[in-house]
């Protein structure tokens, strides 16, 4: 009898132990799981969703040269890119209604995780301020031999402690302008300009270009005109889904991030379709 109930005590203990590790191992996995998912920490709006300074007041911050910010600084605004075409690559754009802000977060497929319109809110302490294209970006501080202002994040730990979303998603409307006009908008802001025409009579793609020195693909910049004669350059990447395609002969629209820059001697201004979809007959 007394081996008896011994034997069932050394049972219930392995049962014990059996559950304490298989509790343990629950809540490890559990912690790794959520630590590493791909679709970051959502958030509902609140006080730690509240930001505390515009985008366009973080320009203030922002003297020609970078600068990591040492304050707490929370900022807030609405997805206007998508990577799915390839013509934006690891990086994202937020919009405020004052003004516009790059996020170099550095990952791959970020629309699955950041769609069209989603509010996303972004804790700057640490963060380095630059600019790229008159647009102000985030990021990591970049070494001085890059020839850029920031660097990607380029982790999912370091991605989710700076950047969270909430559970606001709103249709993001660009700004309609005209050629004349976009002098005035801040770079980095959704734009729709109508009444465009490709400024060649050859039928062309709207990229295709390569490096003669990599034979990697390059970024074309394709200029196009208004009926005032005034011009803008579309930018598209050789890795776009769309660069292969032909541009349309006729008048058409173009919706896309207003960018600003020298090409070759002239200060142009730019825009970046996101996709095909931000072209369209006129």
């Amino acid at each position: 009898m007394n081996s008896l109930c011994e034997m069932g005590r050394k049972f219930l203990r392995g049962r014990r132990a059996r559950r304490v590790y298989t509790l343990v191992f629950c809540v490890v996995c559990g912690t790794s799981c959520g630590y590493d998912r791909f679709d970051g920490p959502t958030r509902p709006a609140g006080d730690s969703t509240r930001p505390n300074l515009l985008i366009s007041e973080l320009s203030e911050f922002y003297r020609e040269t970078p600068v990591t910010l040492t304050e707490e600084i929370v900022l807030a605004g609405y997805v206007t890119t998508t990577d799915r075409a390839g013509n934006f690559f690891r990086t994202l754009l937020i919009d405020d209604g004052s003004g516009a802000l790059e996020l170099k977060l550095g990952l791959y497929d970020l629309s699955a995780t950041y769609p069209l319109g989603q509010r996303l809110v972004v804790h700057a302490r640490g963060l380095t301020l630059g600019s790229d294209h008159g647009i102000l970006q985030l990021g990591l501080e970049a070494l001085p031999s890059s020839g850029y202002e920031t660097d990607y994040l380029g982790h999912r730990v370091l991605v989710d402690r700076h950047v969270s979303r909430d559970t606001v998603i709103r249709e993001v409307t660009p700004l309609r302008a005209t050629l004349a006009e976009l002098v005035s908008v801040t770079p980095g802001r959704l734009v729709r300009v109508e009444g465009l025409r490709y400024d060649a009579d050859t039928t062309i793609c709207w990229a295709g270009e390569r490096s003669p020195v990599t034979g990697n693909p390059l970024t074309v910049y394709r200029q196009f005109r208004d009926d005032e004669g005034d011009t803008v350059l579309v930018v598209t990447s050789g890795y776009a889904t769309f660069a292969s395609d032909t541009i349309p002969a006729g008048r058409i629209s173009v919706t896309g991030i207003l960018m600003r820059g020298h090409i070759g001697s002239r200060d142009r201004m730019m825009i970046k379709p996101r996709d095909l979809y931000d072209v369209e007959d006129n």
